[in-house]
């Protein structure tokens, strides 16, 4: 084969496997392995390629947990073994807590239940606040506009367990030189802002409540992205919002 050849080759293989869907899966999928629906979904999505890693921690996080849960009781690695087989009670430790999966890269992760996770990711705030404090402010919903600055402040928020729902808004795409403010990876170049932003938000807490707006905040969907209903009753309420850095998308 010439070295042309050989260049188209390549040229024709890096094009083909371009991965330009990825950006818009901004959703994890969330399966209980109790559920038999869930069990056959997961399964099936196994068998058809769609799990590329497959990450298991389970057993550690319901450890840390179970510790954290009885600090003074210092309890050793056999008693805490002992305690986690309670726990499971002869189940196989696979088919206990949920399994995530994010479409975006294709990994499959292992985590305890959405009140377990959220106990023991914010336990270490609790020298700070307490854990009324921490589930009032898990309920806060939180918009922010503009995603250079604001990725950061939303992410701080999402870390800390500040908000159980966010929505966030940016129409423009990451690049190069938002680098030297942003934290983001040279894979996300030419991404939305909104969409990576939603699939980092849930790599940090696959149980968040994210509504990306890749448009920015346009006529279209400005009272949605302003407003919730509630559940029981017609009346509207704020969300608390930050606006950063923004500015008008170009006209088309």
């Amino acid at each position: 084969m010439s070295a042309s050849n050989s260049d188209e080759t390549l040229a024709r293989l890096l094009a083909e496997r371009r991965d330009v869907a990825a950006e818009a899966l901004t959703h994890p999928i969330v399966f209980d392995p109790q559920k038999p629906a869930d069990a056959a979904e997961l399964r099936a999505r196994i068998e058809r390629g769609e799990v590329a890693a497959i990450y298991d921690r389970y057993d550690e996080q319901l450890r840390d947990l179970l510790a954290a849960r009885h600090p003074a009781a210092k309890l050793s690695a056999d008693e805490l073994g002992q305690r986690v087989a309670q726990r499971l009670d002869g189940r196989p430790a696979a088919l206990a807590g949920r399994w995530v999966l994010f479409p975006w890269s294709r990994r499959l992760v292992h985590l305890l239940d959405p009140d377990e996770f959220l106990e023991l990711r914010t336990d270490r705030n609790r020298l700070k606040i307490t854990r009324d404090e921490q589930r009032a402010l898990r309920g806060k919903k939180v918009g922010v506009v503009g995603l250079s600055v604001g990725k950061m402040t939303v992410l701080t928020l999402a870390l800390e367990g500040v908000g159980g729902h966010f929505r966030v808004a940016d129409f423009d795409t990451l690049a190069l030189s938002n680098l030297n403010r942003l934290r983001a990876s040279v894979h996300q170049l030419g991404a939305n802002k909104a969409l990576s932003t939603a699939q980092e938000l849930f790599e940090i807490d696959p149980y968040l409540r994210v509504r990306a707006f890749a448009d920015g905040i346009i006529d279209a969907n400005i009272m949605i992205v302003k407003t919730r209903r509630l559940p029981t009753r017609s009346a509207q309420r704020p969300i608390r919002f930050m606006l950063t850095s923004v500015q008008t998308p170009p006209q088309t």
